[in-house]
């Protein structure tokens, strides 16, 4: 007989994407599991539609929005206190199973005991056969992670294998119950971001292993552009994932990364007339360091940038085009710009983790990589100056419209829209000016936030 196995589903106001998972779910080729959904509050029917799905679940309802770590240990409690299984699914509820997903993570940690938890590879649903996530590592010194595979095409050779991780993300993740037992279930002060990361680390030190198996496939996108809320965990969290993992003295380059980052975000928001970010920045430090983790209130957002609306004349013989936005978005640009200057050269400035997602669309121009958190200070100049002096006739980012510095180094700045229209953000290069004050000042300011991050590490650590 097959081993038992709970599914959870953690869902919150995505009624569609939930019953088009359950759905999914009946095509599994496996015959020996048992549903539980976690409702978090929905607003939007969640709970009847589950209620009227023709697939058997087990219906929990909180009475608040928990996030994922308090929706999936709603589910774990539940499953640990009244069900009885071999192992237990972790599933988001935006992913897409395919029928044979779970039985390839059962078959893998069948055959060796000493596997705590298994991941599936997780797939780009816009672009076939591109691996978003095979498991991956946690990048310490930069204060992130790092997918394995990024952005690869798969490999028919790679079938059989199951690698070692880090970490597997929480939206496929198959999890030894008795294992589970042992090292308890996830932390619920994350709430958001670096809970299933956590969960991972702790699997490992009580000496279990964490895979990724190849054979299971999800589909699943992580292409969704700037949130500010989702900033607000990642620097919170990670200063907490920091603490709990790490050393005295290991921990301070992780804590440096994220001091700057909070010390330049909050400076860059400011020049950029946008308090609200600043606040945030500013926030997800000082919940960090007072022990005030869990879910998050933002305040108010910022009111919306307006822009001059502009035609742009044509001709254009060279475009750089700064990526900074979602892939769908950067494909409908790409789109426009072409359709407007058809025989222009258009170089891409793309994140190092996102090239071979955008070669895809880029023919015949440069792609410039970059990658803000490793480049150091020479690298970053010296990309600067390339982008000072190769006489592009305009830069149009496509970008949820935060200041990004690589635009400092480029006359004339447009901002792109999926609905066809270009806005002009800057001329000049008094972007260099404002580069600098957010370097200098930021630097200061990162200084000031790495000694009471070193606090909250000591304060935070063991707990």
């Amino acid at each position: 007989m097959s081993p038992i196995v709970t599914i959870i589903i953690v869902t919150w106001n995505k009624k569609k994407d939930v019953l088009n998972l359950m759905d999914a779910l009946l095509a599994l080729e496996y015959d020996n599991f048992r549903i539980v959904v976690v409702d978090n509050a929905s607003t939007d029917n969640t709970a009847e539609a589950v209620r009227n799905h023709p697939l058997d679940v087990i219906l929990l309802e909180n009475q608040e929005n928990l996030g994922g770590t308090g929706g999936f240990n709603a589910g774990l409690r539940y499953a640990l206190e009244h069900l009885v299984q071999d192992f237990i699914w972790l599933l988001d509820n935006d992913a897409m199973v395919t029928p044979e997903t779970l039985k390839c993570l059962v078959n893998a940690m069948a055959v060796d005991l000493s596997i705590g938890v298994a991941g599936s590879r997780i797939m780009a649903p816009e672009k076939e056969g591109l691996i978003v996530e095979l498991g991956g590592t946690v990048d310490w010194s930069g204060a992130t992670w790092k997918p394995n595979q990024r952005y690869q095409l798969e490999c028919e050779e790679d079938s059989e294998v199951v690698m070692d991780v880090d970490y597997v993300a929480a939206c496929s993740a198959l999890i030894r119950e008795s294992a589970l037992r042992q090292v308890g279930i996830m932390d619920e002060r994350f709430f958001l971001h670096w809970d299933d990361i956590d969960l991972c680390l702790r699997f490992k030190k009580q000496g279990f292993r964490v895979v990724a198996v190849y054979n299971s496939v999800i589909f699943h996108s992580v292409e969704k552009g700037f949130n500010p809320n989702i900033v607000y965990f990642d620097i919170r969290n990670g200063l907490l994932i920091a603490a709990k993992h790490l050393s005295f003295l290991k921990r301070f380059s992780m804590q440096w990364a994220l001091s700057r980052l909070v010390g330049m975000g909050c400076v860059a928001s400011v020049l950029d007339r946008r308090k609200g970010l600043a606040k945030i920045f500013l926030l997800a430090f000082k919940d960090a360091l007072i022990g005030n983790f869990g879910g998050f209130n933002p305040p108010l957002k910022d009111p919306p940038r307006l822009y001059k609306a502009i035609t742009l004349p044509t001709p254009a013989n060279k475009i750089l085009l700064i990526t900074n936005g979602s892939f769908p978005n950067v494909c409908s640009v790409v789109e426009m710009v072409k359709n407007q200057w058809p025989s222009c050269q258009i170089d891409f400035l793309v994140q190092e983790d996102r090239m071979n997602l955008l070669a895809r669309i880029c023919s015949g121009g440069a792609i410039l990589p970059f990658n803000l958190r490793h480049d150091g200070f020479f690298r970053k100049l010296s990309l600067g100056v390339y982008l000072l002096t190769s006489q592009y006739d305009y830069a149009i980012e496509v970008s949820d419209d935060f200041f990004f510095p690589y635009t400092a180094f480029q006359k004339n700045v447009f901002l792109a829209k999926t609905d066809g229209n270009f806005f002009l953000k800057s001329t000049g290069l008094g972007g260099l000016v404002k580069l600098s004050f957010v370097m200098g000042c930021g630097s200061i300011l990162a200084f000031m936030f790495f000694l009471l991050s070193v606090l909250q590490g000591v304060i935070h650590g063991r707990k």
